[in-house]
């Protein structure tokens, strides 16, 4: 069966959805939906993306905190600064200059007109002129797009350039020590702090090194002694980012529990699989970067990325239920296989935490919320039924027939059983179809997961943009705020939270 999901923001998410791949030029249909909660955007003054020794892109919601996760984007690069407007400067694999709207699994980069070659690349505190180094290690200034580069006399040898954030210019030398210079046209001064390979500041005015060992170290300031980032191995640049464009996202389970996704801002355009093992059955948001997974065995999971089931922890007690809700935002509701409600506390590796039953609370087969607190069951009769709380009695909708719901403010969308979504405003008004929202055409072979996000030449730059594919959902999720530079099965914003849970002091399990 087909599930949906809605994410309130995107890095990328799903609410709940239950789909597959098909095969054979095979139809299917929807068959539930779901909502999910989500905390306040926030902003720290060290969330970073770093490029990984494979040349994709990973970030850190704040850089002393968590590991490293895929954004699973297409781009391919060595360096990069982000703009004013939220883009990026990618520089690429073969030193060309690339502009990217997002750094994500939804966005495609466009090589930079007159791009020529560099191998390191800031802005200067204009935040307009771009400087970059040369392939002769000297400096190079460019104002911006239309702009041509132009060396900066006296300006080598370096092999990284940063700009502080008091608008000082730092070098790295081949000698792997730093120096710095207060104006482009003034003379290196030698710092030294060996001993990194590049550097990236932070707007407190620290300052970030990559080792010789590929590991990230920090310094509060020049002449400071560095000291190594946790769990940040693996990498050969660093960049702090501002924001990371969140937007809406739907997020579908097919009949095989693979996650799929489109764009709320665009949901008749075509389902695209996300390049995950996560094999699911329901999923609710928690923050921008943490998801309960209710996994195929019926177990919950808390997931900080829908890309990897290795970013996954089996929650403690998990018993065995098939979809989940929020009923508040301390507490969380599931069906249990007996199609009755359970309720236990949103912290689900909260030691002691476990499932209560929830008195006369049957017979659904599926729940979801909306933002007035309301519950919403989806009846075996494929009926809609409420709740104004956990401990009122169910109320009659009507609202026939769909098999799941998510929920969005006070509206819903619904898997119906023509396995189509359909959504409506308020409880009370009929489904609408939304169109091409249930029609899959495609064969096991034109839908090899693998060419998603893959790029198969080593130094192709990036630009790749990932194939997608109609099909019918069994599932849908709300609509909630996705980071355009991380794609998930509901819509949300993974970037820019910090996680109610420390996910590294926990040993991960994989979800499915």
């Amino acid at each position: 069966m087909w599930s949906l999901l809605v994410f309130a923001s995107f890095c990328v998410f799903p609410l709940t959805a239950s789909g597959q791949v098909f095969q054979n030029g095979s139809s299917e249909r929807l068959v539930s939906a779901r909502g999910s909660h989500l905390s306040a955007r926030q902003s720290y003054n060290d969330q970073v993306l770093g490029v990984g020794t494979d040349n994709s892109i990973y970030y850190k919601p704040t850089v002393d905190a968590f590991h490293w996760i895929s954004l699973m984007g297409p781009a391919r690069g060595i360096d990069l600064v982000q703009l004013a407007d939220l883009s990026w400067l990618v520089v690429a694999t073969d030193n060309s200059v690339w502009l990217c709207p997002g750094i994500s699994f939804w966005y495609s980069c466009t090589i930079v007109p007159n791009s020529g070659k560099i191998k390191s690349i800031d802005l200067l505190k204009d935040k307009q002129t771009w400087i970059g180094v040369g392939m002769d290690n000297l400096l190079y200034t460019r104002n911006g797009l239309t702009g041509t580069w132009n060396v900066v006399p006296n300006s080598g040898f370096v092999l990284d350039i940063t700009v502080l954030s008091n608008g000082v210019l730092l070098g790295t030398g081949p000698d792997q020590k730093l120096y710095s210079k207060q104006t482009l046209n003034d003379p290196w001064v030698f710092r030294g702090n060996c001993c990194v390979l590049r550097t990236s500041a932070l707007p407190d005015g620290s300052i970030l090194g990559i080792g010789p060992d590929l590991v990230v170290y920090k310094i509060a300031s020049l002449g400071a002694t560095w000291y190594k980032v946790p769990n940040s191995e693996r990498v050969i640049s660093v960049a702090y980012y501002a924001d990371l464009r969140p937007f809406q996202v739907f997020v579908g389970i097919a009949p095989d529990n693979t996650l799929w996704i489109k764009k709320v801002a665009s949901a008749s355009s075509p389902w695209v699989q996300l390049p995950s093992d996560i094999r699911a059955l329901d999923i609710i948001q928690m923050m921008m970067n943490s998801f309960i997974v209710v996994a195929t065995d019926y177990q919950l999971y808390l997931c900080d990325s829908l890309f990897s089931s290795a970013r996954c922890i089996s929650a403690p007690n998990s018993g065995k239920v098939k979809s989940i809700a929020f009923a508040d935002k301390d507490t969380i509701v599931g069906v249990g296989l007996d199609n009755q409600l359970y309720k236990r506390p949103a912290d689900i590796l909260k030691s002691g935490s476990r499932w209560t039953l929830v008195p006369n609370s049957g017979t659904v087969v599926d729940i979801s919320n909306i933002n007035s607190g309301v519950l919403v069951g989806t009846g075996p009769d494929n009926q809609l039924y409420k709740k104004k709380n956990l401990e009122s009695p169910w109320e009659f909708i009507g609202g026939c027939c769909v098999m799941s719901t998510a929920g969005y403010v006070e509206g819903l969308y619904g898997v119906g059983t023509d396995g189509a979504m359909y959504t409506k405003n308020d409880l009370n008004t009929d489904w609408v179809l939304v169109p091409n929202s249930g029609t899959w055409i495609g064969d096991s072979e034109n839908n090899q997961n693998a060419t998603l996000l893959t790029d198969t030449e080593p130094d192709a730059p990036p630009g790749y943009a990932p194939p997608s594919y109609d099909h019918n959902l069994s599932d849908i999720g709300l609509p909630l705020y996705g980071m355009a530079d991380l794609a998930k099965p509901l819509v949300f914003s993974q970037f820019h939270f910090k996680s109610r849970y420390r996910l590294k002091d926990y040993k991960y399990h994989n979800a499915h």
